[in-house]
């Protein structure tokens, strides 16, 4: 069962959320359908368990933060604990709600600023293989290991396949 309007995804369970806020210690803070505490690094590195033809893209209208399950419209995977190597620290993270006075519910911003190593990689597009579709960015390679990746909004116009995404590193991602 799908939901109607896209910004309900947070909205919808948080009830749930509120009440599962009682139990949690003092210093932990509800964010965008994650919980801070313990295991949030590991809740971040969740991955999208399907991928439909076209790019699912993102809710339109008051979108949750990239970083949030809720930003995609497809199932999703979050790792277990066992599974999980650190590779980064979340420096700060925070969210600013459409009702203040309701820290579980729809989200008008997000900001995640995180601290880890970097490596090296170049980016090439595919026109077959398993993912396809106009929205397809395949192999994030560093070495002769890759990554297959999918863009949920417009990166812009690309010349040929082998031009070099137009990310911007030191800018900001909400």
């Amino acid at each position: 069962m799908g939901l109607t309007v896209d910004s309900d995804r947070l909205p919808v369970i948080s009830a749930i959320a509120a009440q599962l806020h009682k139990s949690q210690p003092d210093d932990t803070h509800y964010l965008a359908g994650f919980w801070s505490g313990n295991f949030f690094e590991q809740s971040l590195l969740w991955m999208a368990l399907e991928l439909p033809p076209e790019c699912p893209g993102r809710p339109n209208s008051l979108p949750p933060p990239t970083w949030s399950w809720a930003s995609v419209k497809v199932p999703i995977q979050i790792p277990w604990p066992y599974e999980y190597t650190p590779l980064f620290e979340v420096l700060s993270a925070s969210c600013e709600y459409v009702d203040p006075n309701n820290p579980f519910g729809a989200v008008v911003r997000g900001r995640l600023v995180i601290r880890g190593r970097l490596l090296t990689a170049r980016f090439g597009y595919s026109t077959g293989g398993l993912l396809q579709g106009p929205a397809t960015i395949e192999r994030a390679w560093h070495g002769e290991k890759f990554l297959s990746l999918r863009e949920d909004v417009d990166l812009g116009p690309r010349r040929d396949e082998s031009d070099p995404l137009p990310f911007e590193p030191r800018r900001p991602v909400d």
